[in-house]
């Protein structure tokens, strides 16, 4: 019997995360790239980020945020104002 952990480590690198992708000059067009191939592959919620702070005292804290839109000007999220971070 194989285990979900035991077929992750026999797929290869998907190609838009190869070496000759990541050389690309314009770091837009590669996470345009990036997201559309994460919305091809069925990944839940590829427009879902994670965004980490940490306090004085050095203890993290983080929160999901979604990708609204994007564009050469910046990108849009958002995330649940009711929030401890919102």
């Amino acid at each position: 019997m194989t285990s979900k952990a035991d077929d992750r480590g026999a797929d290869p690198v998907p190609p838009i995360f190869d070496d000759a992708v990541a050389q690309k000059p314009d770091p837009f067009d590669l996470f345009g790239q990036w997201l559309t191939a994460a919305g091809e592959t069925e990944v839940n919620d590829p427009n879902a980020m994670a965004l980490a702070t940490v306090d004085a005292q050095g203890l993290p804290d983080c929160r999901i945020m979604l990708l609204n839109g994007w564009d050469r000007d910046g990108f849009v999220f958002y995330t649940n104002t009711r929030s401890a971070k919102g």
